[in-house]
């Protein structure tokens, strides 16, 4: 895996907990 690759998994990973936890979120409202 390049550093590359690895930034844009970051990326990715760290949108789709922010994703997640918003929807966790709304769905205990």
């Amino acid at each position: 895996m390049t550093f590359f690759q690895y930034a844009s998994f970051k990326k990715n990973t760290g949108d789709f907990l922010g994703f997640w936890l918003i929807k966790r979120s709304n769905a205990n409202a």
